[in-house]
């Protein structure tokens, strides 16, 4: 069963997130979890990650 407004990330294995589940739980739009995620990839330009919300 397919949840609506269910969010995903996918991404390569040079991106560690703690409490990933919990990340994408808590932000109501997906704009505000890109601000987020930034954070984690400032440092590291060899990550790729997609991040999406079923409709």
């Amino acid at each position: 069963m397919i949840e609506l407004k269910s969010k995903f990330i996918v991404h390569t294995d040079g991106f560690n997130i703690p409490s990933i589940k919990q990340l994408l739980s808590s932000f109501s739009s997906i704009e505000e979890m890109l601000n987020q995620l930034e954070m984690y990839t400032k440092t590291r330009n060899d990550v790729t990650y997609i991040v999406g919300e079923l409709f």
